[in-house]
């Protein structure tokens, strides 16, 4: 299989899953996040090609967290959104803590997993981690942030597109450029960093397109259950 059809099917996958964490409440959509960011630090330093280019294995994952974010801060609200980035955040922290206490473990002999495969990802991980960490707070704020602007301004179900996507740019933006020179600034040329970091930055803005109709979806799917907090603030 193809890296594009994984690529496709990844962010097809996760915003479905995403949106049916939407019907089991907040809870869930904070778990659907933490799980993303937690695969964006796992496969972070890996590098993948894209319609013959390069990017990072990660921006699947990190597209569908703000696709999350998104979610809470339509149906639930910002408070809800920014108390989200930060259990996200935990979540990563202590992931990559227990990784690296765990590599420590004496290798028994009878494991048929070799030590050198589990210290090729997980010693690779803080930096990445850091990379991503730093990123993800900075750009989850200004996507929060800018979200609740457009959500004032354009209110209701035909802009609920509109918000998501123009919120989406800027923070994916912010994020691509942060993460990508922090994680591989003096690992990779300077030409190779920046098709890295072009790629990447296109790679996250077409998981949040895909996610669109998802987007619409999830007020159809949430009737009778959350309302959206759009609905709050006027009719639509």
């Amino acid at each position: 299989m193809g890296n594009e059809i994984l690529f496709l099917a990844i962010s097809i996958l996760g915003a479905a899953f995403i949106i049916f964490s939407l019907r089991l409440g907040k809870e869930a959509l904070f778990i659907a996040l933490v799980t993303n960011l937690i695969l964006v630090s796992a496969v972070g330093s890996e590098l993948i090609s894209l319609l013959g280019v390069v990017t990072n294995a990660g921006n699947a994952f990190y597209g569908l967290a703000i696709f999350s974010l998104a979610i809470l801060v339509e149906f639930y609200n910002k408070k809800t959104a920014l108390r989200a980035v930060w259990v996200g955040c935990i979540g990563v922290v202590s992931f990559i803590a227990m990784t690296q206490f765990s590599i420590q473990f004496v290798h028994s002999p009878f494991s048929q997993v070799p030590l050198e495969s589990i210290d090729f990802v997980f010693r690779k991980m803080p930096r990445i981690a850091v990379a991503s960490l730093l990123a993800y707070l900075v750009s989850a704020h200004c996507f929060i942030w800018l979200y609740d602007v457009f959500r004032q301004k354009l209110r209701g179900f035909r802009w609920a597109g509109v918000r998501y996507l123009g919120s989406a740019v800027m923070a994916q933006l912010i994020d691509s450029v942060l993460f990508f020179f922090v994680a591989f600034w003096g690992l990779v040329p300077d030409a190779l960093l920046l098709e890295v970091m072009s790629v990447g930055f296109v790679s996250k803005i077409v998981v949040a397109i895909i996610s669109v109709p998802f987007f619409y979806w999830a007020w159809r799917f949430s009737a009778g259950g959350v309302t959206p907090h759009a609905l709050l603030l006027g009719k639509h």
